[in-house]
Parts: C-alpha cells; structure tokens; sequence
C-alpha cells in the first residue's frame, strides 16, 4: 500500500471497479469504513500510514442523497471539512470529485480523500447496465498523531471555551478569531488574545461602558459637516432607488448557465434543468 496515486489514476480504477472490469492494482483494498469499526481497527499503522480503499456509501434514505458516515453503534464519524471539488482528465474534462474527511480517534487524526464519479458517468452506465458495484467510492486515507504542543494549545482552547460558558459571558472574554480557531482545531499553534480588558466588579463595567460612551460620542463630535451632508445625499438616493425597485417588475431571475448545486449537504454537478423553467 506504499504506492502513491494521481487523481487521475484513481478514478480510472474506481470507474474500472464499478463496471466489475479486473484491476491490476493489490493496494487498493475493499473496505466497510461506516460498518462496526473504527479506522484504528481497519488500518494497520505499522505497516503504512497511508490507505486506498473501495468502499461503500450508506444512504440515510433509499432514493435520498444525504450518506450516513457514522461508525454503527456511535463511535464516531468522519467529518467533511471541505466542499466536493472536481477532478480533470490530461483534457481539462471533469471526470470526477474530490472531497476531503476527517476522523478523530482519541489522540489520532484520520484524514481521508475520497473520490466518486460524475453523475453524469454513473447515468450513462446505468443506462448500459453496465454498473456491478452500485454506490463506491476510492479513497485514500492517512493518519497522524499531533505533536504535544499541539494539543495543549487545542486543549486550551477548549477549557477556555468552557470557562467562558460557565461564567456565562459576564467576565471578559477570550476571543479566538475563527481562522486561529480553526487552526488549532486542526493541530496548528498560535496564540490566543484577550480582546477586551479584565473586569472584577460591578463598578468597573459600568466605568468601562461609561468610557466607550464618552469615547463614541468624541467620534461623532469629530465628523464634518461635509460629512453628515454626504450621508443626507446618500440617504436620499438610497429612497429614490427603493421607490424604483418598488415599482419595477418583480420577476424572478431565471440562470441560464450550467452552475453546481449543493443539495442534502451533498455536492452534486448538474446542467439546465426544468426547475429553471
């Protein structure tokens, strides 16, 4: 399982595996990774810490869209951390989608790939019959355990979360930025900041709040006359373009262009279709 595989040559296997033509490729296993076990279970990581698998894909409903990715008996679930991107063929044509997953396992961190073909390829076999293993996907999976000071930053970040929960907004409060969040979420240091100043009683609040009140109104004080005319003018063209629209015809606006759609939380590419009409 050491090999490692373009975009490319994976969607040529896995469009191989669900006709049920022979593949020539033994690191490419088939594997159940939404039945009974967890990744840690499947997976072998003495041997590699990289994965391809066939594998899958359970359906909450029949005829629905929306995939079920949790471990049968609550374990656990791989995550999505990205929107579905497509995969292009040496001609620039779409033959595919990638969408990355995320799975955590105690201290360890499962990361996988996985790849499924266009709806339009899946409606042509079909058409043909051509479809022996319905609903797979190829993905390839990675594992790695984060480093000590990458969890005490992750670890902090949560215990100051629920310090802030259990006081109940009242104190100051640690802002992480949701770029910083998501880095540590995801393993990366960086320090978190204190936005507002610490408070230890009633009268300190209201002395800060009397302070930011006096500090808003030296703004206002500081505008020019130039600027409050600039505001009248602007406010007076904004009426005059709400009593056009008012006026004018409320027909909805029909696309024309092929565009993606994300349905059931589910990326999906389709082309013009009735619901435009």
């Amino acid at each position: 399982m050491g090999n490692n595989f373009d975009d490319e040559q994976l969607m040529a296997y896995l469009l191989k595996f669900v006709c049920g033509k022979p593949i020539q490729c033994q690191q490419i296993q088939v594997v159940d990774l939404y039945g009974n076990n967890k990744p840690s279970q499947l997976f072998n990581t003495t041997i590699t810490s990289v994965n391809y698998v066939f594998t899958k894909l359970k359906k909450k409903t029949r005829n629905g869209k929306n995939i079920n990715r949790g471990i049968v008996g609550g374990d656990g679930s791989w995550k999505g951390i990205n929107n579905s991107k497509p995969v292009y063929n040496r001609e620039m044509s779409v033959i595919g989608f990638q969408k990355t997953f995320r799975f955590d396992e105690g201290i360890h961190v499962w990361n996988m790939k996985e790849y499924r073909l266009t709806d339009e390829t899946i409606a042509v076999l079909r058409k043909r019959c051509q479809i022996l293993h319905e609903d797979f996907v190829v993905c390839r999976i990675t594992y790695h355990v984060p480093k000590p000071k990458q969890l005490t930053a992750k670890s902090s970040a949560q215990y100051q979360f629920q310090e802030n929960q259990e006081l109940g907004g009242s104190n100051a409060a640690t802002v992480v930025p949701y770029d910083q969040f998501s880095s540590i979420w995801n393993g990366n240091e960086y320090s978190i900041t204190q936005e507002t100043p610490h408070v230890s009683s009633n009268d300190d609040i209201a002395r800060y709040h009397r302070e930011l009140d006096a500090y808003a109104a030296s703004i206002l004080e500081s505008v020019s006359p130039i600027d409050h005319i600039a505001h009248r003018e602007l406010d007076a063209y904004a009426a005059t373009t709400l009593e056009f629209d008012m006026n004018s015809s409320l027909d909805p606006y029909v696309p024309q262009d092929e565009d993606y759609c994300s349905l059931f939380c589910e990326d999906f590419y389709i082309g013009h279709t009735d619901l435009w009409s």
